[in-house]
């Protein structure tokens, strides 16, 4: 991907996000100019906001409570019949989601978390890498745009 691209893929991304165009066009020069790894950043953003629930596909709740083979069938089962909606328990899974990467974002930020477990490596980063796999940038900060509120 040329230069040129990248740039307005990332442009595009925080304009899909909400972001105006010409906030956004800033934004994306301001971290390009600083060094800042803002495609890889917005890459990472996206492949979370990929892997989140969407609050509007309940049919798998359903799914799951029907088959008994299904993981957690007989929890989701219990959930539906106490009156839980399909739509709440798929945006609890979601909001459990959100806390997952939001707290993996953090390990990889090397920001911590609480309680963090005493491990011999403690200080892990993520770092944007050249075409020849040699870091140029540290990714971070990834724990303050996860959606984890």
């Amino acid at each position: 991907m040329q230069d040129d691209d990248k740039r307005q893929w990332a442009i595009q991304r925080l304009v899909s996000a909400g972001w105006e165009e010409e906030e956004a066009q800033e934004i994306v020069a301001e971290a390009i100019d600083g060094g800042q790894p803002i495609l890889e950043t917005l890459s990472f953003l996206a492949l979370v906001d990929h892997l989140l629930l969407d609050p509007e596909k309940t049919d798998w709740i359903s799914r799951r409570a029907e088959n008994p083979d299904s993981d957690h069938h007989e929890l989701i089962q219990r959930l539906l019949n106490a009156g839980a909606a399909p739509r709440d328990l798929v945006l609890f899974a979601r909001a459990m989601q959100q806390q997952f990467l939001g707290d993996l974002a953090c390990v990889l930020d090397g920001s911590g978390i609480y309680g963090t477990p005493e491990v011999p490596c403690e200080d892990f980063r993520v770092f944007a890498v050249d075409d020849e796999d040699q870091p140029v940038a540290m990714i971070d900060q990834l724990h303050e745009s996860t959606g984890d509120e």
